[in-house]
């Protein structure tokens, strides 16, 4: 007789009480997915199919419900992909010649991204951004070019991520009706 955790009447209860555009998840829902389904429209249009991913990924890891949140993730996560481009681009440059030295940035590129997934967005952001362009090197494409479709997609979700808040604000500013 224990109880399976589903209580149909307070589901059905709380997506009512959801599903009004005074809802900060209702409202974040919808901002979410027609800025998701933007950047997945956008890189389809501008025939970026190998690297247009950044564009989706950067809305996704970027956007909260919060706008004050959502500013500060967008300055996290550019100034972060600028470092790691940086960083990247000059292991690329200075080392892509030795297995070894890349073996071992990116075994501590990965490790760094793991570890501060939680703790710090903008280094978890270099470190994953040195994690995918070396490989990309490594893989046969050359640092600049990963380095530049990285970037352009970067931004291209950083903006569609801001624009949603402008051109759809949450009540109250910075902090959404709950």
């Amino acid at each position: 007789d224990e109880p399976s955790g589903w209580d149909a009447r307070a589901i059905a209860a709380a997506f009512a009480a959801n599903f009004t555009l005074r809802s900060e998840s209702f409202r974040h829902a919808i901002r979410f997915g027609v800025s998701l389904a933007l950047g997945v429209a956008i890189y389809r249009a501008f025939d970026m199919e190998n690297h247009g991913f950044w564009i989706p990924l950067t809305v996704l890891f970027v956007m909260r419900p919060d706008r004050n949140e959502t500013y500060l993730r967008l300055v996290l996560r550019a100034v972060g992909t600028v470092l790691g481009l940086i960083v990247a681009t000059a292991v690329a440059e200075t080392f892509g010649g030795s297995d070894l030295v890349v073996i071992v940035v990116l075994t501590a590129a990965t490790a760094l991204a793991l570890g501060l997934l939680t703790v710090q967005y903008a280094l978890f952001t270099a470190a994953i951004t040195v994690y995918v362009v070396l490989l990309t090197d490594t893989l046969g494409e050359s640092a600049w070019e990963a380095d530049k479709l990285r970037l352009i997609g970067t931004a291209i979700g950083l903006l569609i991520t801001f624009l949603a808040f402008r051109v759809w604000p949450n009540p109250g500013g910075g902090r959404a009706v709950r």
